[in-house]
């Protein structure tokens, strides 16, 4: 009896979002978990540390800081989700689930990913005015929009298989 084999393949569109996705995923991860949020005088402030000489966060009294940090684990948590499932799309054939169904699910988890880091960005974008925002921030929106592209990248790719 032959052995079927698969040929993975990480170029046309699924590669492309096999691709997005890590990248997405890096750049919200360092972004996510560094203290470069904000700079303000000798202070460096992120979601979970600061380099300072209180060594906690400026922000960490606020709730609107704590919503920031809840949308902002949401987030990652959901693109993790999302990059799980673009791993069973591409390289997993031998499971009883539906291609269709992983498509749909990495379209559900890449939605709530934007739309949580889009609230987290915005909210202390507006909140933190005053203070110089910083490379962790544009990090974690460079994921948000990789993420968007993502999902650009899956609806078209449920287009293609006749899925919507």
């Amino acid at each position: 009896m032959p052995v079927q084999t698969h040929q993975i393949n990480l170029q046309g569109l699924s590669g492309g979002m096999f691709w997005a996705s890590l990248a997405a995923i890096l750049f919200a991860t360092i972004g996510f978990s560094t203290c470069g949020w904000v700079h303000y005088s000798d202070t460096w402030t992120g979601l979970w540390s600061s380099y300072t000489s209180i060594s906690r966060s400026i922000f960490a009294n606020y709730g609107w800081f704590q919503g920031v940090q809840a949308t902002a684990t949401l987030g990652i948590i959901f693109l993790s989700f999302a990059f799980i499932f673009i791993i069973l799309y591409n390289f997993v054939h031998n499971v009883s689930i539906s291609k269709s169904l992983v498509l749909k699910l990495i379209v559900a988890c890449c939605v709530i990913t934007v739309i949580s880091i889009l609230v987290s960005v915005a909210l202390f974008g507006v909140k933190a005015e005053g203070f110089k925002l910083h490379w962790s921030y544009a990090f974690f929106c460079i994921g948000g929009i990789l993420t968007l592209f993502l999902l650009v990248l899956a609806c078209v790719q449920m287009k293609r298989a006749s899925i919507i």
